[in-house]
């Protein structure tokens, strides 16, 4: 049993192979991209597994050498469920990536017409006025692609 094999086990969302191989194992831990089992768990949606995770003691801030946090994946990959045990387990909604991008901008981003996940954020607190490093809010795009969906729940903040 390797920590890749958590890793493989939080991707496939397969709970019960995770429950076997947890035990013991540094919920910290990364991966040789230096992602967390909860970064994994968010990016693949696995929610049963973050939800483990966190009561174990997950670090919900843990950020990667991007200084992504695990909202940041939630958010890129549509994992709504995810960032909702996140956001109760007391995640930050406002650290920034190494480009200045707080998890709101990535919401707001892959959000394609739907906002369940950018109406989450906003109600635990994200700025969507928060700019960036080149300049831009999650606001400004929104604008700037003219999604008004976007623009009416953003600017109601």
């Amino acid at each position: 049993m390797s920590i890749e094999d958590v890793f493989q086990a939080i991707r496939l969302k397969n709970y019960q192979d995770y429950l076997h191989l947890i035990d013991g194992v540094d919920v910290n831990a990364e991966n040789e991209d230096g992602q967390t089992l909860l970064h994994e768990a968010a990016a693949y949606n696995s929610l049963e597994c973050a939800r483990d995770l966190i009561s174990r003691g997950a670090d919900v801030d843990s950020q990667d050498p991007k200084e992504m946090v695990p909202l940041h994946y939630a958010a890129a990959n549509g994992a709504f469920e995810v960032a909702e045990i996140l956001a109760e387990g007391g995640a930050n909604f406002s650290i920034s990536d190494k480009y200045g991008n707080e998890p709101l901008w990535t919401a707001v981003f892959n959000a394609r017409g739907k906002y369940k996940t950018v109406d989450l954020f906003v109600r635990h607190g994200a700025n969507p006025n928060h700019k960036n490093d080149s300049g831009k809010s999650p606001f400004d795009f929104a604008k700037q692609i003219k999604d008004f969906g976007l623009i009416t729940m953003l600017e109601s903040e």
